[in-house]
This record gives C-alpha cells, sequence and structure tokens, in this order.
C-alpha cells in the first residue's frame, strides 16, 4: 500500500503536469497539446484519499502526499520562474504547493465525517477560495488558477464568457470526482451505467460552448480600429538596459516605417511593449523627454495613438508603503507604467497595479517597512517596490478610435481585474509585456495562451505587444489571428472592431463564484465539524 500511495501521487503530479497548456515546449508539438490529461489528474489523489481514510493517522499521511504531488505539480509547470531568479521557484513549489494540500486536506476532513458528496462540495468551496486569495493577497500567484488549464482550447469554454475560468476550476473538478466514482465502482453490475456522468460532464460544457460560438449572430462591427503592435526584440539581460534608449525607440520605429507600405492605410493605435523605454522618465516631464520626442513626433506625423511602456517616477503628498524619500524629504514612487500618447502630447498614465511578487514587490511590505525601513522599498526586487494606483485606465477619447485598456504583463493572469477595464468603458485589451525574462520556457508560451481566455471572458479583441515573442492578435473567441514568434523583430496590425453587444455577463459581475466560495467554505467544514460532533 506505501508503494501505491507513492505512485498515485506521482501520477496525479504527472499527468496534471504533461498537461498543462505548453508546460512541455519547446518540445515539437508540446504547446497544443489538448489539456485532457487535467480531467482526470486528481483522480489519483482522489483513490489514495479514499485507500488512507480508513487508517489511523490517514488523514496526515494524505495531506503528506498531497503536498508531494502538488509541490510537483507546480515544480514542473512553473520551474521556468528561476530565468528571472531560484526564490520564485521555492516560493510557488512551498507556499502555493502548501496551500492547494490544504485543500485536499480540507476535502480528506469532510470525506471522513460527512461522506464523499460534501468532500466534493468542500473540494470545490476551498480551491475556488484559493483562487480568490491568489488574486488579491500579497503572495497572489494566479498562474495556476485551473481555469486557466483550457487555455489552448477556448474553443471548449465559450462560457466563461458566464463564469470566468472559476468556471472551468469547477468543471476540472467535477469531472475529476465522477471519473473517480466510476472507477472506484468499476467492478459491480451496473459499473457501465456510472461512466455516463463523467462523459456527461465532459461532453455538455464542450457541446454548450460550440453552440454558443455559432448561434451568436455575427454583426459586422459599428466601429473599428486598426491596430500595431510592436516586437522590438531587446535582450532583458545585456540589451535592454545598456542600450541607449533614444536607439532602441528609433530603430523600433525605423522599422515599422520600413516595413509598412507606402500606400498602408493609417494605423490608429501603436502599441509597444512593457519598458519599452527602461530607465525612468519624471512623469510631469514626459513631454520633454529625449527619449519620448520621436514617439510624440511619430504620433503626430501619422496621427497614431500610441501606448509606450516605460518606467517613470513621481513625486507623492504623502509617503506610502511603495515611496522612497528625496534628498530634500520629500518621497516619490516608482512605476511601471503605460503612456498614453496621441498628436496633442502625453494624454495620460497607467500604473502597473498587479506587481510580480520579490520581483516588484515586497510581500507584506505595509508590516515590514516598519521594521525594515527603507530596506524593505530595495528588497522588493529587481525593480524595488513599485507604487500602483487604484482605478484601471482606459485611454481613446478620439471619434472613430477604439478605447484601449492598457493592460501590463502579469495583469493579464488576473482574470477578475481584467473585467474592471470593461466596466471603464475599454473595447480592447491592449497586453504589454516582457516575457524575455523567462528566455525561450514555456513561461511566455503560457502567458500568450492565457491571453486567449481573457478574450472569451470579456468578448474583447486582445492585441500583444511582447518584447522578444510571442506577440499576437486574439479575436474574442480566443483564435489567435496572428503571431510574431519568440526571438524575432517585427510587427503585427490588423483592423479590429468592437463587436460586443453588450459587455459579457462576466464582465459585468467579476468573479462572483469565487466570491461565494469564500462564505461557502467554512460553512461546509463548520457543517462537517458539527456533524462529527453530534454523532459523539
Amino acid at each position: 500500500m506505501q508503494r501505491n500511495s507513492w505512485f498515485l501521487a506521482g501520477l496525479s503530479a504527472l499527468l496534471l503536469v504533461v498537461f498543462w497548456p505548453a508546460a512541455l515546449y519547446p518540445l515539437p508539438g508540446a504547446e497544443f497539446v489538448p489539456p485532457v490529461g487535467i480531467l482526470v489528474g486528481f483522480v489519483p489523489l482522489m483513490l489514495l484519499e479514499q485507500h488512507l481514510r480508513g487508517e489511523k493517522r490517514g488523514g496526515l499521511r494524505f495531506l503528506g502526499f498531497a503536498f508531494l504531488a502538488m509541490a510537483l505539480f507546480n515544480l514542473g509547470t512553473t520551474w521556468w520562474v528561476a530565468g528571472a531568479h531560484w526564490s520564485g521557484v521555492a516560493a510557488t513549489v512551498t507556499i502555493n504547493g502548501g496551500l492547494m494540500a490544504l485543500a485536499w486536506w480540507g476535502y480528506a476532513f469532510a470525506a471522513r465525517r460527512g461522506g464523499e458528496r460534501m468532500a466534493f462540495w468542500t473540494l470545490v468551496a476551498l480551491w475556488l477560495s484559493l483562487e480568490k486569495l491568489h488574486a488579491y493577497w500579497d503572495v497572489a500567484f494566479p498562474w495556476l488558477d485551473l481555469g486557466h488549464s483550457m487555455a489552448v482550447v477556448p474553443w471548449a469554454v465559450g462560457w466563461y464568457a458566464f463564469t470566468g475560468p472559476a468556471g472551468g476550476t469547477v468543471w476540472v473538478l467535477a469531472v475529476n470526482a465522477a471519473v473517480a466514482v466510476a472507477w472506484r465502482n468499476r467492478e459491480e453490475p451496473s459499473a457501465v451505467r456510472k461512466w455516463h456522468l463523467p462523459v456527461l460532464l465532459t461532453a455538455v460544457p464542450v457541446l454548450l460552448s460550440v453552440y454558443l460560438r455559432f448561434s451568436t449572430p455575427q454583426a459586422e462591427a459599428p466601429l473599428t480600429s486598426r491596430i500595431a503592435v510592436v516586437q522590438p526584440n531587446v535582450d532583458p539581460y545585456t540589451e535592454k538596459f545598456s542600450l541607449p534608449e533614444t536607439w532602441q525607440v528609433g530603430n523600433a520605429l525605423d522599422r515599422l516605417k520600413k516595413d509598412r507600405p507606402a500606400d498602408a492605410p493609417a494605423l490608429d493605435w501603436v502599441i509597444f511593449p512593457e519598458t519599452f523605454l527602461p530607465s525612468g522618465v519624471e512623469e510631469e516631464r514626459l513631454g520633454s523627454s529625449a527619449a519620448m520626442q520621436p514617439l510624440l513626433d511619430y504620433s503626430k506625423t501619422t496621427g497614431s495613438s500610441l501606448l509606450v511602456g516605460t518606467t517613470t517616477y513621481g513625486l507623492v503628498d504623502a509617503p506610502t508603503d511603495a515611496s522612497r524619500p528625496t534628498n530634500d524629504g520629500r518621497h516619490f514612487e516608482v512605476y511601471n507604467a503605460s503612456v498614453w500618447v496621441d498628436t496633442s502630447g502625453v494624454r495620460g498614465v497607467y500604473h502597473k497595479s498587479k506587481l510580480v511578487v520579490g520581483v516588484e514587490r515586497m510581500p507584506f511590505i505595509g508590516y515590514l517597512k516598519p521594521l525594515l525601513g527603507e530596506a524593505a522599498i530595495a528588497l522588493g526586487g529587481t525593480s524595488g517596490t513599485l507604487g500602483v494606483q487604484d482605478r484601471r485606465e482606459v485611454f481613446g477619447d478620439q471619434p472613430g478610435k477604439l478605447r484601449a485598456a492598457p493592460v501590463i504583463c502579469w495583469e493579464q493572469d488576473f482574470s477578475d481585474y481584467t473585467t474592471g477595464y470593461v466596466r471603464e468603458g475599454a473595447e480592447f485589451l491592449a497586453v504589454q509585456t516582457n516575457d524575455g525574462w523567462w528566455g525561450n520556457t514555456p513561461g511566455h508560451i503560457q502567458h500568450l495562451h492565457y491571453a486567449r481566455l481573457r478574450a472569451v471572458e470579456t468578448g474583447l479583441w486582445v492585441v500583444r505587444a511582447a518584447n522578444t515573442g510571442v506577440s499576437a492578435v486574439i479575436d474574442p473567441h480566443g483564435s489567435i489571428r496572428q503571431r510574431l514568434d519568440w526571438d524575432r523583430a517585427g510587427h503585427l496590425e490588423a483592423e479590429i472592431g468592437d463587436t460586443r453587444y453588450a459587455p459579457t455577463y462576466y464582465s459585468r459581475s467579476g468573479n462572483y463564484l469565487g466570491a461565494m466560495a469564500v462564505w461557502l467554505a467554512p460553512l461546509l467544514l463548520l457543517s462537517v465539524w458539527v456533524k462529527t460532533q453530534t454523532k459523539r
């Protein structure tokens, strides 16, 4: 039995890793492996829990095996984070793996005292609560939300427009639970009938998605814009912070002008990647910055609006968790920003507000800064702890041009956060990212495919400007219409439209399933505990 326990824990991790989107990239074909294994990846853990249920201290043993499986799952899907720093992988494996294991421990607790059905709903509520936590706390990590497992098959989850990826989490867990029950009862006379449920649970949501795709009337977009995304392909380790900014800007603009035919239609928007201007510009002087001047001139000459990824800084009225002192006693913050430029100059600045833990922000800095002082800012990572803002921004106010949502890198992976742009009036999502930190690993490919889900959820076009790739144009159904692959310089352009009749239900409501689960999880655990006390 001990061998079986190790085998089942390892098999669960193996299935989840192999079938996670692009986890085996750059092996041939690995980018598009369908996630069928995810739908059975938790079955071994469910069988293992049943085997250990009757043992003394079986719950603690199961917790250990669950942590092993979840730690290996995290390691196998996010090992590439070490390209930026090894501590990121260590944190993912221990913190996220540990939290996932605790959700499984709650499942085991409910199964022992409340039965299989109570255990399933407890697991669903705990897992959704974990994903909700990962959207907001200081060690946020939505990368492995189970709904993201469907990123390479957005055509199969068109109903994310109603549920968001949390609906995918419920679906994955439900199919796994149904398969586990059918497998346990496989030798009973009615065993064949028990496979009807997992088959239906798998097929019906996919068929519903296909129906939604082809039953929605296709009307001509009332408003369109021609968009270009620029991929400079500047290595973030050896070139980005050493080459002169003016040279980088000039090189990118020269290539854009050269690649476009003389009779090409005018561009309404040109999107440049995250930290396209990396050195740092005071926000009050953006309009006079030497590196910004060629971009301002280009906008005036062509009539195009621009989104420019820029490192900026600015004075703040009072000290904050992220502020730094000046020599004269004032305070300023540094930002990873998107700058909106049009023919009249610099029009707006948005500050990235979902920051990468350990790279752009020290976790729990509000508690640590009083203890560590300014060291808490410096220890925020390679960028130090950056400033943020409370609200999403939407750029664009010219008649005939779509309004752009400046989504900076990591923010794209926070589904609920992204819906806030839609509620502010966004008509397309402009993702500005620099995935070059991870090298040619699964990281930048997974990041690309997660953007496809944001398109499905919001019903909007998504355009991605990635420094080293992969830049892409993604339609509202999650299909990649154009892409510019890794380690290539150039640009993409496309005519996109505001094709929505109205914002999707999910865009209006946000992650309502996660909010419900946060209340449901403790109630279910309390119910199981009360049932246990009553039996005594």
